[in-house]
């Protein structure tokens, strides 16, 4: 498949370009590791340039993108920062927010105002440059700059060299730049100063550890949530040190619709609760469920700092006045990020080395330390492509070669796949028990070189998948496996993805860039496809039919045209109404709705369907199961002396839209379609089964583009 080559001949040199790198600055030890590239990345960054570049790109335009891409992504990463963060400097330049990671060099206590604490830090840059910025402190924080927390007491200022992560505000000063140098010049008129944020959050490193284990000493099996409408004060103080296992976002539908989101501030969070985002955390222990810490509105921007598998500190923590359903569904512990909220975060490498890391068995029994031995024997015996973390989970983010379906195993994450789709089920809406609310769920079969299974996708994430067609390529990311299941049958378990997880769908069969890229384009016959289900053909259009169900070769260009005006016209055989989502037909409900008129449904996603989700299409071999209508088939010679028939793309060979073919006349459509007869194209075939084959993208062939450019020149 020319994708697969693709992505494979750029993955080599990606390693190959960052190993040089590498080995040009040794001294710089963050460039060790930059080739190890993960075969999934390159893949999905493929894809979304493909997407882009739709006339065409050459090797040395994807290679220079993704290089710049991968350095980036890299270095983000190996900072373990997700967020997108700025430097002190575009303080300096810009009037806005930012999100920065500083290191604290002093900081000063503000003469009569106990509550405000003035420091004065900078941001690493080079390893070499620094910027100096001043920013006030909310007064939660004053414990930990002051160092008066007992498990502080006696060890040197919390703050000294401390890194800390923050989402601060404008600069509320207009510093002179050319005075930055100028120190007897005041702070505030050189130096620029931000306004006090609660959105900040503490790095600690392996060198914390005894602070936390001085400081985070409550588990989650002691946690005593207030009485409803509890005085703040009141509550117990709860400090934890949890592990982050999953980080869900959730879109609220609010009362108040007309709320600017771009105007809410952190004192407004509580007032509209518009985004929410639901991190996911275990403590130590192995014999509680999981918590979950919900943030809310410009609060959400700290989940952006925080990953899977990270470790945090959890100080004073509030609780809703109401849970919300999806909440409740979630867990029995919810706690929210207040006024009173201190985070602390540290790295699972930091934490591993620290030795404050969540343990899965208690070994001070013998019993145990066999049924450790045990467990760890068997996971020796079948290993998987990468290791599992504490909770039994194998992240496949990092993993440098493809995935196939062979390497599935039960609680897989982040998971990307490159198979070709089989078949893909209509909507099965899941009902959730107790709620009754309803969730859209597609299946689907896929099949690469290894095997074949079925993928569940839900809600947003199927819905993006609507439009896919046996036959097609598409690139998968972001799926998971389900924990394995025991039943009558053995024991099971399931493929699934969805926006929650990050899931991300890409059609690689229509993606125009693999037709106009020469340097991606691998020209096959069918003799040569060696079966691959798609394959790209150099084609020329030899002949139409018009075909239905009922009646084969209703119509086509061997065939005498009526001359009667009463004759039934090809529009009116294979032109049909679709929903724009899925580009399949709708039909009328036997039922009367409120309104007294009929309601247009569409039986593949379950659900009624507006007259501006409506468009007339041509209508596709599969549709005409559903709607006995017809379809175009369009014989093609492939120049190797092998005729062959498919359907599809009837709109870029005839030129013309749908409802504009609709509205000519009978003698104008069928001339339009005998005009296809002869021209030379580019076709990207897909084979939806056996000697049925449908052309899934098209381009003029380079013979029609040089026509083209000597017409151009000749008007010129």
């Amino acid at each position: 498949m020319e994708f697969g080559n693709a992505v494979d001949r750029l993955h080599i040199a990606l390693q190959e370009v960052f190993s040089k790198k590498a080995k040009a600055i040794p001294q710089k030890s963050a460039w060790a590791s930059s080739a190890t590239i993960p075969w999934s990345w390159v893949a999905a960054a493929l894809a979304r340039l493909l997407s882009e570049y739709s006339t065409g790109l050459t090797i040395a335009i994807a290679l220079g993108e993704l290089e710049l891409q991968w350095e980036r992504r890299y270095f983000k990463q190996n900072k373990g920062f997700s967020a997108a963060y700025g430097t002190v400097q575009s303080m300096y330049d810009y009037q806005r927010t930012a999100a920065l990671e500083v290191v604290v060099k002093e900081w000063q206590l503000i003469p009569q105002a106990d509550t405000y604490i003035l420091f004065i830090y900078h941001i690493i840059s080079d390893d070499v440059s620094y910027k100096w910025m001043d920013m006030y402190m909310h007064p939660k924080f004053n414990q930990w700059i002051s160092s008066s927390r007992p498990a502080l007491r006696s060890s040197k200022p919390f703050l000294k060299d401390r890194t800390i992560r923050v989402f601060c505000g404008a600069k509320i000063n207009s510093p002179i730049s050319s005075q930055y140098d100028d120190k007897k010049l005041d702070r505030i008129m050189r130096i620029a100063r931000v306004p006090p944020t609660q959105l900040l959050m503490f790095i600690l490193t392996a060198k914390d550890t005894n602070f936390i284990r001085g400081e985070f000493t409550d588990s989650l099996h002691n946690v005593v949530q207030p009485k409803m409408f509890m005085n703040r004060k009141n509550r117990k103080l709860h400090k934890l040190w949890l592990k982050i296992i999953h980080v869900e976002q959730t879109e609220h539908i609010s009362g108040n619709q007309n709320v600017n989101q771009d105007l809410i501030t952190e004192d407004d969070g509580e007032n509209t609760k518009l985004r929410r985002t639901d991190i996911f955390v275990v403590d130590k222990t192995c014999d509680n469920d999981p918590a979950v810490l919900s943030l809310y509105d410009q609060q959400t921007q700290l989940a952006s700092m925080l990953t899977r598998g990270d470790y945090i500190g959890l100080f004073n923590p509030g609780f809703p006045s109401a849970r919300t359903e999806s909440q409740m569904s979630h867990s029995d512990t919810v706690f929210e990020y207040d006024d009173d909220t201190v985070l602390f975060h540290m790295s699972e490498k930091d934490a591993r080395q620290a030795g404050v890391n969540k343990v899965e068995v208690d070994m001070s029994d013998d019993d145990d330390l066999e049924d450790l031995s045990n467990v760890l024997s068997s996971r020796q015996q079948k290993n998987g492509i990468m290791e599992r973390d504490e909770e039994g989970f194998m992240d496949c983010l990092t993993y440098q070669n493809r995935i196939h379906i062979k390497d599935l195993e039960p609680s897989m994450l982040n998971i990307t796949l490159l198979c070709r789709v089989v078949a893909i089920a209509s909507n099965n809406p899941f009902t959730k028990q107790g709620s009754g609310a309803k969730m859209d769920r597609y299946a689907m079969r896929i099949v690469d070189s290894t095997g074949k299974i079925d993928v569940t996708l839900w809600e947003q994430a199927g819905r993006k998948a609507r439009k896919l067609q046996p036959g097609q390529y598409v690139l998968m990311t972001g799926l998971t496996t389900s924990s394995a299941h025991t039943t009558n049958k053995g024991t099971v378990w399931f493929v699934n993805g969805s926006a929650v997880c990050g899931t991300e769908i890409y059609n690689i069969s229509t993606m125009k860039a693999l037709l106009t890229s020469t340097c991606l384009r691998r020209i096959l016959s069918i003799e040569d496809s060696d079966n691959q289900g798609s394959w790209q053909n150099n084609v020329t259009v030899v002949g139409w039919r018009l075909n239905t169900n009922d009646t084969p070769s209703l119509m086509g260009d061997c065939y005498e045209q009526e001359d009667n005006e009463h004759a039934k016209s090809p529009a009116d055989i294979i032109i049909t109404y679709t929903h724009t989502a899925c580009f399949r037909p709708v039909q009328y409900n036997h039922h009367i709705n409120d309104g007294g008129t009929k309601r247009r449904l569409c039986e593949f996603c379950k659900c009624s369907v507006p007259d501006e989700h409506i468009v007339e299409s041509f209508g596709s071999r599969f549709s005409a199961t559903i709607t006995n209508l017809g379809w175009i088939e369009w014989r093609l010679d492939d120049g190797n002396g092998r005729i062959y028939t498919a359907f599809g793309c009837e709109e870029t060979l005839l030129g013309v839209s749908a409802q504009q073919f609709k509205l000519m006349s009978y003698q104008k459509q069928i001339g339009l379609l005998d005009n296809v007869l002869g021209k030379p194209f580019i076709c990207s075939i897909s084979t939806t089964s056996q000697d049925i084959y449908r052309i899934d993208q098209v381009i003029a062939s380079q013979s029609i583009y040089n026509e083209c450019v000597e017409i151009l020149r000749d008007w010129s």
